[in-house]
């Protein structure tokens, strides 16, 4: 997994064991064990978009999906963990397991947390829609692990992009704040474990900078980054990755590990970040 390669060495040197998990529905192409190939089901899917023009109830029903998919691995994992023929063998602590994705991916951590008891700890990275970084439950409840969310600060939108979605600056500012207040009280608010609120302002950054390719040198798009070019060049995007890395190593050491410090302590003197904390994080 290319995008995430800096991230998950970063944490398997300090001696976690670190699963890089793609969807055989989603991913472009997969090669299983046996040479066969699996490619993305873009029949299914259109169909289901078909079935489900609202793109919230797409997403929903997308990350039912995936987190199905990683609660499979959990559980082969479990398995290989008791099978005396196996290298992982009684080298797998199942009691300390944590989950984070990246956009989709984050939404989906929050569901698996929300299925699998197993899930110790939750870390959604930039996966808000619509400025919520996950769902509540059918039964309305939101998750008891210690959940995280890392975002980034976008720039004010241009005028005629407004005008293209069909609305106006000061609507737009409107619904987000309603949305985020909303998120704030009912989902950060609401996590028995405590939760953390953590954005990067860092000018230039854009989605794509939770990820390695922004350090192999590919631009972003301009519906990835809206940010003038000007200051897309001058944007430190390795000490971006490295920020995002240290908070993503800080909570799985203090959920899973049991270290000691407060996320407040590390973003202080890190005027690019804000911090929010609810809850039982922030004892």
């Amino acid at each position: 997994m290319i995008a995430y390669t800096a991230q998950m060495e970063e944490l398997a040197s300090h001696g976690y064991v670190v699963v890089g998990l793609e969807h055989p529905s989603e991913a472009p192409g997969m090669v299983c064990p046996d040479g066969h190939v699996v490619k993305t089901a873009d029949e299914f899917w259109d169909g289901v978009r078909h079935d489900t023009p609202d793109p919230e109830n797409f997403e929903k029903k997308m990350t039912e999906a995936e987190a199905a998919d990683v609660v499979l691995v959990i559980d082969r994992l479990a398995g290989l963990e008791r099978d005396r023929a196996s290298v992982f063998y009684a080298q797998l602590d199942m009691n300390r397991i944590g989950v984070f994705g990246h956009s989709r991916g984050g939404r989906n951590a929050a569901r698996v947390c929300q299925l699998d008891r197993r899930v110790k700890a939750c870390l959604n990275q930039d996966g808000n829609f619509s400025w919520q970084p996950f769902w509540l439950d059918q039964n309305g409840r939101s998750m008891e692990q210690p959940f995280m969310m890392i975002d980034h600060l976008d720039p004010e939108l241009p005028a005629e992009v407004f005008a293209k979605m069909g609305t106006t600056q000061e609507a737009y500012a409107r619904k987000r704040s309603a949305r985020q207040a909303e998120a704030r009280e009912k989902l950060y608010g609401t996590v028995a474990g405590g939760s953390y609120h953590v954005t990067i302002k860092t000018p230039g950054i854009s989605h794509n900078s939770f990820l390695d390719i922004r350090q192999l040198g590919r631009p972003d798009t301009g519906t990835i980054n809206i940010w003038p070019r000007d200051i897309q060049a001058a944007t430190p995007h390795l000490r971006i990755l490295n920020l995002i890395t240290t908070f993503t190593r800080f909570f799985f050491d203090r959920n899973l590990g049991g270290a000691p410090g407060l996320v407040n302590d590390l973003a202080r003197g890190e005027a690019e970040v804000e911090v929010r904390v609810y809850g039982a994080a922030a004892k």
